[in-house]
């Protein structure tokens, strides 16, 4: 997930294919593991919507990887994808 606030100490990543998220910051990480779809999808919506008020969110890199746009799409996020 790509933000205005991405450095060498601090990033985002989101998985759809795992239902996972990762944030990394000045060495630090969390891991959050969602349980199925819908919670990925609300905690994704959540994190999107936090960056989004602080206008520091610029989208999520599908990494031309069909598999990874797929998920999203099917998850009705691919509104996310840049």
């Amino acid at each position: 997930m790509d933000t205005t606030q991405d450095a060498s100490y601090f990033g985002n990543w989101v998985n759809p294919l795992t239902f996972q998220l990762m944030s990394y910051c000045e060495g630090d990480t969390t891991l959050t593991e969602c349980e199925n779809e819908a919670d990925f999808i609300a905690t994704l919506r959540e994190c999107v919507e936090w960056h989004t008020s602080r206008d520091y969110f610029l989208g999520i890199d599908g990494m031309c990887n069909p598999a990874i746009i797929e998920a999203f799409t099917r998850l009705q996020l691919s509104q996310f994808l840049h």
